[in-house]
């Protein structure tokens, strides 16, 4: 009686003992649904049994449908882990062993010392994509790489290791498309094939499909939303945004492609917490974190295709987690307890720390209530309603501690994403209000003083960086700052007119160049000068001919004269040309390549200013339009400003027009056709595909024509971009240019030695 009375109470003290994590998860949960913190489905479970499950939010907010238990979404890296089981299955059935070289099973790999234990540890050191396949992406707009493109990718470009392998760890997704074909050589399966017979079978997951992730074929598919900038307001729906467009042209296998529900990966760790995929031994040492070949762990702690925990004070943990356009997913398995945490998110909040937390819950640990970050508050306020709106909402909820919470990393990032979006005066406002409630932070006045050097306020950065250089000696961005670039305002003569100017002198300079405007009254473009000259460029920028400091008259549509006409044109190249040589003349420094940067109108005056001066060695052109005035005229006036022209017109129409078209004006034209023939130094044009400005297909047509005669003319083209690709979000256009700009350092002090080896 007394024995069957204590396991009564047992089995009671137990019950309560799970309805007690239960309601605790669900109070956990619901306050990060309501904080606006997770959106999705989350499953957990203690020995293969569901404790808790709960589906939060809309799978379809247009159309109202709600999230449901059923309701899959794609799990990204998680796939890793099913590919990895594959192919330590293959090993358990003795088709391979883990030390061996990648090429014994497909010989026209290129890289012969990579073994499968280096793909599975992301030690392999193989290029990534970007490397292989972004640069051709222009070129063959239509085309899906897949799997079987990623070999002839490495033969053709060449590309190296990034690391030698077994020797660093490197997280790259092309490491397990590769194990992907490794598995269908030795399967004699497709890799959906294979999963499906193998894993999926086995462990009665019936839900789980091979796919991309932008599959529209599952009805219960849950769609995912993201904030386009880290201060937007509303959510929007991913798959139709064009930054995300790029991931259309990849299919690959192996790193990312499962689609599931939380059901079928607690049927997933079931299966393989009861030895249905893999024996006990070869998970042991799945879940083993690779050692590398200095004897170190790797960085990620990373085993063979799971993640592992280094604190085991509440049991073994093995887990991966995924991130992808507008989701987040969790798959965390606590091996000496069998607990198991599924977390599906498809509003892209970041699941890693909800799971550890739910981990704590589960085992009877205390965790903080959710709070709200006070830091996207203000953002969110900034962006949309200005600096007094912003400051009253921070005031309002900075006290509120209970339900929000303030942090400067927070605060930091978000004014890097309002630089890096093109918003300089909110992210200067936003880094002088981190300053501002974290005055003892040396970080605060670094980023404080490199967004005030971006935008040309040299002296206030300079206070900032010394600040930061006191608060924290060791701040060597700082001090490096501090000493490498020097900042003096110059004036200089161009027939007969004093304009001025500034100078962005590094203290290590592997170019230099001239800032041309484009059309309109611009003054000096501080705020490049200042990007180029960091990358290690010389840069001279200065006002327009009658504009700002500058002395002169002004020609424009804004005050009735034409700014395309010869006359002005060629004024404006002698004020190139001058500004060229009083960069020359600052500089002093031989065997560094001097150059013309330019935008839009540029196209006719830089051609005409590397004309006139010697000391010119390159050119480089942002949407700069290779017809006469007249034509570019025509094309501009047949566009009409349509954002939308290219979805209704041909590029044949738009040639038609530009040839054709009479001419609303009459007035002596250029064309830079001519100036560009007789030059004999490297140019580069960088175009965006979307541009209504410039006639894009017929400047490069014409281009391609000067380089079959010889001529150095490179073109990058942009494919997704308008006619702002100089000052566009996207960093790609100028951090090409930079690398292109740097580059000619390298050939000009080869051609000089050259020329030195001759005369000796």
């Amino acid at each position: 009686m007394k024995i069957r009375l204590m396991i009564l109470l047992l089995i009671i003290t137990n019950n309560l003992a799970a309805q007690s994590k239960k309601e605790n998860l669900d109070a956990y949960f619901s306050t990060l649904f309501k904080n606006e913190q997770f959106n999705g489905n989350v499953l957990i479970a203690e020995n293969g049994k569901t404790l808790y499950e709960k589906s939060f939010g809309f799978a379809d907010i247009s159309n109202k449908r709600m999230l449901t238990a059923d309701a899959s979404f794609p799990i990204a890296s998680i796939t890793k882990t099913f590919t990895a089981t594959a192919i330590l299955q293959l090993k358990q059935k003795g088709k391979l062993q883990l030390q061996d070289q990648v090429a014994k099973f497909l010989p026209d790999f290129p890289y012969p010392k990579v073994t499968i234990k280096q793909l599975l540890s992301h030690t392999a050191g193989l290029p990534i994509y970007d490397s292989l396949f972004f640069s051709m992406i222009p070129k063959h707009p239509d085309t899906v790489f897949t799997n079987k493109d990623l070999i002839p990718a490495f033969v053709s470009t060449k590309a190296p290791l990034i690391f030698k392998s077994g020797e660093d760890f490197s997280y790259n997704n092309v490491n397990y498309n590769i194990l992907a074909l490794i598995i269908e050589k030795l399967s004699g399966l497709s890799y959906g094939s294979y999963l499906n017979e193998y894993i999926f079978k086995p462990a009665g997951m019936k839900s789980t499909s091979l796919s991309n992730f932008f599959s529209r074929e599952d009805k219960n598919l849950a769609k995912r939303y993201g904030l386009k900038y880290p201060y937007s307001e509303k959510l929007q729906l991913v798959d139709t945004a064009a930054e995300f467009k790029i991931i259309y042209s990849f299919n690959f296998q192996g790193h990312g492609d499962l689609i599931s529900t939380t059901h079928d990966l607690l049927q997933y760790d079931i299966a393989l917490s009861n030895g249905s995929l893999l024996n006990d031994v070869i998970l042991k040492e799945a879940f083993t974190p690779v050692i590398l070949a200095n004897g170190q762990d790797n960085v990620q702690r990373y085993g063979l295709g799971w993640i592992t925990k280094a604190d085991t004070s509440i049991g073994e943990i093995v887990k991966h987690d995924c991130g992808l356009p507008g989701g987040r997913t969790m798959l965390l398995r606590n091996l000496g307890r069998n607990q198991t945490i599924i977390l599906f998110d498809n509003n892209a909040n970041n699941v890693v720390p909800i799971a550890d937390e739910a981990l704590r819950i589960l085992n009877g640990l205390d965790v903080e209530k959710p709070r709200k970050s006070a830091a996207r508050s203000y953002a969110v306020a900034l962006a949309k309603s200005g600096v007094k709106v912003s400051n009253t909402v921070l005031s309002k909820i900075k006290s509120d501690t209970t339900n929000y919470y303030l942090s400067e990393n927070e605060i930091n990032s978000l004014g890097y994403a309002f630089l890096q979006n093109n918003r300089p005066i909110e992210a200067e406002t936003t880094f002088r209000k981190n300053v501002e409630l974290f005055p003892s932070s040396w970080n605060t006045y670094d980023s404080y003083g490199e967004v005030l050097l971006q935008r040309g306020k040299k002296k206030e950065a300079m206070k900032m960086y010394l600040q930061s250089v006191k608060l924290n000696p060791d701040n060597e961005n700082g001090k490096t700052v501090l000493e490498e670039v020097s900042v003096s305002d110059i004036k200089f003569n161009s027939a007969g007119v004093i304009l001025e100017g500034t100078i962005y002198k590094p203290k290590r300079i592997n170019a230099a160049v001239v800032l041309v405007h484009g059309s309109g009254q611009e003054k000096r473009m501080n705020d490049l000068a200042s990007l180029l000259s960091r990358n290690g460029i010389a840069v001279l920028t200065y006002d327009k001919r009658g504009v700002g400091k500058s002395g002169g008259v002004y020609a424009g549509p804004e005050v009735g004269t034409n700014n395309v006409d010869a006359t002005n044109l060629d004024l404006l190249a002698l004020d190139a040309s001058a500004a060229a040589d009083e960069l020359s003349r600052h500089l002093r420094i031989k065997h560094v390549p001097m150059g013309l940067m330019g935008f839009s109108q540029a196209a006719w005056v830089i051609p005409l200013a590397a004309k006139k001066n010697l000391k010119v060695k390159f050119i480089t052109l942002f949407s700069a339009p290779v017809v006469t005035t007249l034509e570019q005229l025509r094309f501009q006036f047949y566009t009409n400003g349509n954002a939308k022209f290219w979805e209704t017109h041909t590029e044949a129409e738009a040639r038609e027009h530009i040839s054709n078209d009479p001419d609303k004006y009459q007035f002596v034209g250029t064309d830079p056709l001519q100036s560009l023939n007789s030059l004999s130094i490297p140019g580069l044009w960088i175009y965006g595909g979307k541009d209504i400005q410039a006639p894009v297909g017929l400047s490069t047509e014409r281009l391609e024509l000067l380089k079959v005669k010889g001529k150095k003319y490179e073109v990058q083209l942009f494919p997704e971009l308008g006619h702002n690709t100089g000052f566009s979000k996207s960093k790609e256009p100028m951090e090409f240019a930079i690398r292109w700009i740097k580059n000619r350092s390298s050939t000009t002090k080869g051609n000089l030695q050259a020329q030195e080896n001759i005369l000796h």
